[in-house]
């Protein structure tokens, strides 16, 4: 599709996110986005913080229309326990393409509360490549701080996928949080350009990723009351590479036969991390900082057929300006390093995406080494208050830059890509974040969009 349309989809579905009702922040639809492979307890066992400083929102920029768009009208309809939400689907990315549909989703709240207990959330959606696909996701939240996702979905191309995750968040009524997660996920958007920091896009293949994945985690504070959390986890997964479903490119097995392996393989990753939050919210965040360091290894005795270390850290920094409130500064730096040899090209760190860097689709460029940086600039536009809930509408340059490499000695300044671009995003605080990004580098412009993703 050509960037035009995209602009035009991508702004319908902005404003479509941004009308959203707000729910209670343990009841978003939207997967957040997990840091570093963690999601950030809901609750602490542990006194409450002081109030988060709070900014008086200036009125000659503040909104208010008078009844609601004919749009919510249509989207929300509140029933006696909960509501019945209509959402539009319209997602773009560079490697699997527009995809449009609709989700109804039905919120049920408790009989004595109006906690939110359930969310049944089926979609159909329509893609050029894998045509439709039916998903049906449950949420069921047992306790404020506690949640069980099932999820299953299959189009008529390849894609298959079965998720059952797991958390609570004051395990036993403690501090201790856990979590479980199984998983067989068959995504037909995978592209493969070879490894290293300067492979050509001429090199683009298209592949079939078959995984199985299941996993284990628990973690704890380190003293009371501490913002410094230890999380150790253990995962076994199964892999599978096959030649993709796009018809546009070359197979992965004629462009890197080596690469692509006849049958399943198998790694067992145990991993330690330390993590650090002292964010105001996790997802609509103005305020604090969040570091994550860890470590993982892979040993052939233990389940494994490959042995390697990773290590790495990813840090951010939010600031919201006290003398203008309608500014706020976001940072973030990524490092990951790889020590093994003759590893898989799945396994290693990835350069591109929405999530690691916003002019690339996923798997742009791969390497046993990865260094991110991101700083950007948020401007709140105006602020319109919809169905009581109060959303800033937000413009938000940013500059990146970004590479892989073999080894840290081996980093070269010609092979740093930058990325220029900006963000239009709508936050209705505590817990939905519509997001469209437009981000242009080397090999020209890609659109991103995203819900419940902070930074």
């Amino acid at each position: 599709m050509n960037n035009r349309r995209s602009f035009l989809l991508g702004s319908a579905l902005f404003f479509a996110v941004a009308c959203m009702l707000r729910v209670e922040p343990n009841t978003a639809l939207a997967q957040t986005q997990t840091d570093a492979g963690q999601r950030r307890p809901k609750a602490r066992a542990k006194p409450p913080d002081p109030e988060p400083e709070t900014y008086d929102i200036p009125a000659e920029w503040e909104k208010q229309p008078e009844e609601q768009p004919r749009i919510i009208r249509w989207m929300v309809h509140p029933r006696r326990r909960g509501m019945f939400v209509n959402l539009p689907i319209v997602d773009t990315d560079p490697n699997r393409g527009i995809t449009y549909g609709i989700m109804p989703i039905w919120v049920v709240q408790g009989e004595t509360d109006d906690r939110i207990r359930h969310i049944h959330a089926p979609s159909v959606t329509y893609n050029e490549t894998f045509r439709i696909n039916s998903i049906y996701r449950y949420y069921y939240y047992p306790t404020k701080d506690s949640s069980l996702l099932l999820l299953a979905s299959i189009s008529q191309v390849v894609d298959k996928e079965f998720l059952a995750q797991y958390d609570d968040f004051r395990l036993l009524g403690t501090s201790f949080l856990t979590r479980f997660k199984l998983q067989s996920n068959i995504n037909g958007a995978g592209r493969f350009y070879g490894i290293g920091p300067n492979t050509p896009s001429s090199g683009e293949s298209n592949y079939v990723n078959d995984t199985l994945n299941m996993s284990l985690l628990f973690g704890f504070p380190v003293y009371k009351d501490s913002r410094w959390y230890i999380h150790a986890s253990q995962a076994l997964n199964g892999q599978k590479v096959s030649n993709g479903p796009v018809d546009a490119l070359p197979d992965i097995d004629k462009l890197y036969p080596l690469v692509a392996p006849a049958h399943r393989h198998q790694s067992s990753v145990a991993r330690l991390a330390l993590n650090y939050d002292s964010r105001d919210n996790p997802i609509t965040t103005a305020q604090g900082a969040y570091a994550d360091f860890f470590w993982e290894t892979s040993q052939r005795r233990f389940a494994s057929e490959y042995t390697y270390r990773h290590f790495g850290t990813d840090l951010r920094y939010f600031h919201r300006s006290r003398r203008e409130p309608r500014l706020a500064t976001a940072g973030r730096i990524r490092f990951q390093q790889m020590l093994g040899e003759g590893l898989p090209f799945w396994l290693l760190p990835q350069l591109g995406g929405k999530y690691v860097h916003r002019a690339y689709g996923e798997g742009r460029y791969v390497d046993y080494g990865l260094l991110v940086a991101s700083l950007e600039e948020r401007f709140t536009l105006f602020e319109i208050k919809t169905a009581g809930v109060k959303t800033s509408y937000e413009l938000d340059p940013f500059t990146e830059l970004g590479t892989v490499f073999d080894a840290p000695g081996k980093l070269a300044r010609k092979y740093m890509r930058p990325v220029y671009g900006a963000s239009l995003r709508a936050v209705a605080p505590p817990q939905v974040v519509g997001s469209v990004d437009f981000g242009v580098g080397q090999e020209g412009l890609s659109v991103f969009m995203d819900v419940n993703y902070s930074f």
